[in-house]
């Protein structure tokens, strides 16, 4: 694996020690909370489903309707910086920026054109036509709340 590959993983891999509010180098401390990367793009971004980076580089550039103009992948990841981890946009010519495309540039290569569509997007979902019980929410809640206190009372946390 090339060396800026594996930064780029482990940036991503372990991003409250590479890069947020507690970060060794002060230099680093661009993001302003203790998320990872991983905990959205699951697997490291290699899980079919869970917001996969697998070929992800090959969809940009792309249009993007929270800024209604078009976007690169270092804008997408500089997104993700200042929504999901509460942070500061990288420059997109620094190391760190560079490591996490590269990654995510390798973790597509030689995968077979046709298995693209597979790696993209969220499964598709049905959304119940039953409305939600407020009544019997709210009952079964208070029931599990007063379980754990009587467990915590007991000393079986």
């Amino acid at each position: 694996m090339p060396s800026d590959v594996k930064y780029g993983y482990q940036l991503i891999a372990k991003s409250p020690k590479y890069m947020e509010p507690m970060a060794e180098d002060p230099d680093m401390r661009y993001a302003g909370n203790n998320l990872a990367c991983v905990n959205c793009h699951l697997k490291a971004g290699t899980q079919v489903g869970a917001a996969s980076w697998i070929s992800v580089t090959d969809r940009f550039p792309q249009f993007r309707g929270r800024s209604n103009s078009e976007g690169t992948i270092e804008d997408r990841i500089n997104g993700c910086m200042q929504r999901s981890m509460d942070g500061d946009k990288r420059p997109v010519l620094s190391r760190e920026m560079k490591s996490i495309v590269a990654y995510m540039e390798w973790l597509g290569e030689g995968l077979p054109k046709e298995r693209e569509k597979e790696f993209k997007d969220f499964p598709k979902i049905s959304i119940p036509e039953v409305a939600v019980d407020l009544e019997k929410e709210k009952h079964c809640l208070l029931k599990n709340v007063a379980f754990a206190l009587a467990k915590m009372e007991r000393g079986n946390d």
